[in-house]
């Protein structure tokens, strides 16, 4: 989990199906040590993982990644220039054993990520 390491919730919105979390970035996490030393940039694994970490919370439930329709990173993230962002996570269809969703980071008014996929219910 990088919730509490790696980035912290800030805030949460709800209205509706749209959850919103206002997060900050931990620009000490060792991670970026390696990625990339003395030019930090967020990995988009991270960046996954942190929408995965949000979805639980808006769905209420661990969730697993079964399949991605789509996942576009449309630009870079690094804890300089975007160390406050917004994840929307937009619960589409919740049934007993899965979760289909969509999910954008924001910088701003900026999508940086966006992401489309199908969750399993742990």
């Amino acid at each position: 989990m990088l919730l509490g390491s790696y980035f912290k919730i800030e805030n949460t919105e709800v209205e509706g199906s749209e959850h919103r979390f206002d997060i900050a970035l931990n620009r000490d996490h060792k991670i970026y040590g390696g990625h990339f030393p003395g030019n930090p940039v967020c990995p988009g694994v991270c960046s996954v993982q942190m929408i995965r970490e949000c979805a639980e919370r808006a769905a209420g439930c661990r969730l697993r990644i079964d399949s991605l329709q789509s996942c576009r990173f449309m630009a870079v993230l690094t804890p300089d220039n975007a160390s406050r962002l917004t994840i929307v996570v937009t619960l589409a269809d919740v049934q007993d054993d899965r979760v289909r969703l969509t999910a954008e980071i924001r910088n701003g008014a900026d999508v940086c990520v966006a992401l489309k996929g199908e969750f399993g219910k742990h």
